[in-house]
């Protein structure tokens, strides 16, 4: 008897399982996600810009760029907010409201760029510190293949 409890309480507990997965999947495509499509352009020129960052929501995340046409394709929730950004340009943030398709003019920013980074990477071989640990490694792998 105790096995066949055993063995219904095993089937309860994967019922139980599925059933919240279902549930989960569920909630997860009543979110109601759309496929945004569009193309940003300079203001000024109405040319295409590439590698404009377009981020979801207050927080900016989800981020995707505009190609070398300037198009870009994005899924995001119905009604969230996107933000276009770009060097240069000012920053514009676009209500969707269920819009599936968007044509986006940036314009340029007063005064220019006036601020920018510039990171360099160098590999440096730093010798004195690697050396007599991976010698030290080395030897006790070969003791450990060899031993006297």
């Amino acid at each position: 008897m105790r096995k066949f409890s055993k063995y219904l309480n095993h089937i309860f507990m994967k019922l139980l399982l599925a059933a919240v997965f279902s549930c989960v999947t569920l909630f997860v495509v009543a979110q109601g996600n759309i496929t945004v499509t569009g193309v940003v352009k300079s203001k000024e020129s109405n040319q295409p810009i590439s590698n404009v960052t377009i981020s979801i929501g207050k927080n900016e995340t989800g981020v995707t760029t505009s190609n070398e046409n300037g198009e870009f394709t994005i899924s995001v929730p119905a009604n969230t907010v996107l933000t276009f950004s770009y060097a240069g340009y000012e920053k514009q943030k676009v209500n969707l409201n269920g819009r599936t398709k968007l044509d986006i003019t940036l314009a340029v920013k007063d005064g220019g760029m006036e601020q920018v980074v510039v990171q360099g990477f160098q590999k440096d071989k730093n010798s004195s510190a690697q050396d007599p640990v991976l010698q030290s490694v080395a030897r006790i792998f070969r003791m450990f293949l060899h031993p006297m």
